[in-house]
């Protein structure tokens, strides 16, 4: 077992000799202050270890002896559930600060900070070369991390308040479903790469408002959609401080995130079941909710007569085209299918717009019925989820045409009326034997004596309109 040292710096002259006190005091401070110890070894199948020092024997309770037969001279035996790492050619890959667990002298699981760096031995051959740090600040870290599920992570700043350093923990890869830094380097755009697209502008934002705020009035505190390993979007929560300098800039980031998907999903549920009730009616054909994204949906009412189309399709594509092919009539088959396309609904939905209305023809039970398709947006600000109505409409349809009818009847009638009175404004009773006649004006101007003779009436008549050539009565 090979010994390693720290280097003294002295402001004397001469370095002084160490002292069997000192060097106890030394190993006492290292010991009790989360002490680095160092190992090494071959990068033979199974990474046999070379040599290991006396602090990181006594950081975890082992002599050289118990230690050699614990791990059987193998780093493999000394980790606990790392297989990923531990493999070969992916540990030759690995350089570096990380983190792994462990297994103590009395088989406790401890999670641990590495450094692992290459070298040569004395025959040239390559060897690996590991600091392990126990420390139980880290240990209550990681537990408390673990009981919440949550993963730490952090970033440091140059004088500019520029992020030039990110640093994620193994429970944050872990929680993401990756393993070490060769599928999640330490770079910030493992993270941000990660961000769903409707979240990202808004998330990087904050981040970087709560790093230029010198008063730290602004924090660091939101909600947003990461993308795991399998693809999956699921939704977290990350909360940070900041450590600045003092001019205020900010010098360190650090925080934690929180799987909250779980959470999010019973809100969501709760909104959908909310929205529906609320939108409830008797006249809905179907209620359905829609991933726009996943294109996937999930059913709240269905009428029977339509369930054959809603269990043939796995998709929501493939519900529509079911729909339309099997239902809608052949003059509006273009616009239906024009209106529930995903893109353009996602697209119209990120806007003011909220609703969206289309009127169709459909055939149902051998009957044509006019139905109105109704998508409104799912949750606020996130096109991404739509609620689909269909409602009958036939009904209302033939209702509303009734009062249009009525409307019309009653406009006509208006007229008529207002023709009769405009009709009865001025008459004239005349009596041709005698040769006189009675004018009468019941609105406007007189234009004509009340008494007259005929023929002097019969001559301003003609004198005012000389195209009416005959006539008895001029009404």
């Amino acid at each position: 077992m090979r010994n390693y040292e720290d280097k003294i710096y002295s402001l004397a002259e001469t370095i002084p000799g160490q002292t069997q006190a000192m060097s106890q005091a030394v190993q006492k401070t290292l010991e009790n202050n989360g002490g680095v110890g160092i190992m090494t070894g071959y990068y033979d199948q199974n990474l046999s270890i070379l040599s290991v020092s006396n602090l990181l024997l006594h950081s975890t309770g082992y002599t050289y002896d118990t230690f050699m037969e614990q791990t059987k001279g193998s780093l493999r035996n000394f980790f606990y559930d790392e297989e990923d790492i531990l493999e070969r050619d992916r540990f030759l890959q690995l350089h570096g600060t990380g983190e792994a667990q462990i297994l103590t002298a009395d088989g406790t699981v401890n999670n641990v900070r590495l450094c692992k760096e290459d070298a040569t031995d004395e025959a040239g051959r390559q060897i690996w070369v590991m600091s392990v740090q126990v420390n139980w600040d880290h240990v209550n870290l990681a537990l408390l991390n673990e009981a919440i599920y949550s993963g730490f992570w952090y970033f440091d700043c140059d004088e500019n308040s520029e992020i030039v350093n990110a640093n994620w923990s193994h429970e944050f890869r872990k929680m993401l479903g990756y393993h070490d830094t060769l599928d999640f380097p330490n770079k910030l755009e493992s993270w941000s790469d990660l961000l769903h697209p409707q979240d990202k502008e808004r998330v990087m934002a904050q981040l970087q408002a709560a790093i230029a705020d010198k008063t730290n009035q602004i924090k660091y505190q939101v909600e947003y959609r990461l993308r795991m390993k399998n693809n999956q979007y699921q939704w977290f929560r990350a909360s940070a401080e900041v450590i600045r300098r003092l001019d205020g800039s900010a010098s360190r980031i650090a925080g934690i995130f929180i799987n909250i998907d779980g959470e999010k999903k019973e809100i969501m549920q709760a909104q959908k079941s909310a929205a529906f009730h609320r939108a409830f009616t008797k006249a809905d054909l179907c209620e359905y909710y829609v991933n726009l994204e996943a294109n996937t949906f999930d059913t709240f009412k269905v009428e029977p007569s339509l369930m054959t189309v809603f269990e043939q399709s796995y998709t929501w594509d493939e519900l529509i085209r079911h729909f339309v092919d099997s239902y809608v009539v052949e003059t509006d088959k273009k616009a239906v299918s024009s209106f529930y396309d995903r893109g353009y609904i996602a697209e119209k939905l990120k806007g003011l717009e909220t609703e969206l209305s289309l009127e169709c023809r459909i055939t149902l039970n051998g009957e044509e019925r006019w139905v109105r398709n109704v998508i409104i947006r799912g949750e606020i600000e996130d096109s991404e989820y739509a609620m689909i109505f269909l409602r009958d409409i036939t009904d209302a349809k033939v209702e509303s045409a009734r009062h249009l009818q009525m409307a019309a009847d009653n406009a006509s009638m208006e007229q008529l009326i207002q023709s009769i009175v405009r009709l009865v404004d001025r008459f004239v009773v005349c009596d041709l034997e005698n040769d006189r006649y009675e004018f009468y004006n019941l609105n406007g101007q007189i234009i004509y004596k009340p008494l007259g003779f005929y023929h002097d009436f019969q001559r301003q008549v003609l004198e005012k309109y000389r195209h009416w050539n005959h006539w008895k009565l001029w009404i």
